[in-house]
């Protein structure tokens, strides 16, 4: 069955993660969703050429940030039909792909002159438990923060969550704690489940 694009926006926004999805007070989104065509949101960032870009039917993004427990980006891409979704994917679940958009992220941060970021150094991330109905790959990636002679570490978070036609990516950097670690994969199982739920009720 095939995703309608008037249907596809609905679907997209429907699995979009809420401020309320997150692991502390004091979370505000720092713009509102917008519908895009094409890639969307995934369009300058590390795609393969096997990204069915051509498939995508919605595109959402939502920016999250915090004073003090960094920022939380989602980016929700509706396919076409559940084969092109899957395609989308295995296109970003690579570690190629991980090491690529960590990177970009970090050369992003707004970070002070007299600080250099050292690494960053990746493992696999929180584990998730196994569903039917869907996939996910969680990376983390841990970078070392000198500044002076103090040295402290950013953590990053990326996960991939695929169901049916749609992919959400996410990704978040924090200066590292319990709570984070236990939000993060909080956050990914509620995506998990939003998106399940959703593409339940498209199938009715």
């Amino acid at each position: 069955m095939g995703v309608h694009p008037n249907t596809a926006g609905e679907l997209a926004l429907a699995v979009l993660p809420r401020v309320e999805d997150l692991w502390s007070e004091g979370w505000v989104r720092d713009l509102e969703p917008a519908d895009t065509t094409g890639a969307g949101p995934l369009a300058d960032t590390c795609l393969p050429e096997t990204f069915p870009e051509d498939a995508v039917t919605a595109a959402l993004d939502a920016t999250f940030v915090h004073d003090t427990d960094g920022i939380v980006v989602a980016l929700v891409t509706v396919f076409a039909t559940a084969v092109d979704g899957e395609r989308g994917w295995d296109a970003v679940r690579t570690d190629e792909f991980a090491v690529c958009l960590t990177r970009s992220v970090l050369a992003d941060l707004d970070v002070p002159t007299d600080t250099e970021l050292l690494g960053p150094v990746f493992g696999d991330g929180p584990g998730t438990s196994p569903r039917p109905g869907g996939r996910t790959r969680t990376r983390h990636a841990v970078v070392a923060v000198a500044r002076g002679a103090g040295l402290s570490s950013l953590e990053l978070d990326l996960a991939a969550v695929g169901c049916g036609p749609v992919l959400v990516l996410l990704w978040a950097a924090h200066p590292g704690s319990t709570a984070a670690t236990r939000g993060w994969t909080r956050l990914v199982q509620r995506v998990e489940d939003r998106s399940e739920a959703a593409v339940r009720s498209l199938e009715r």
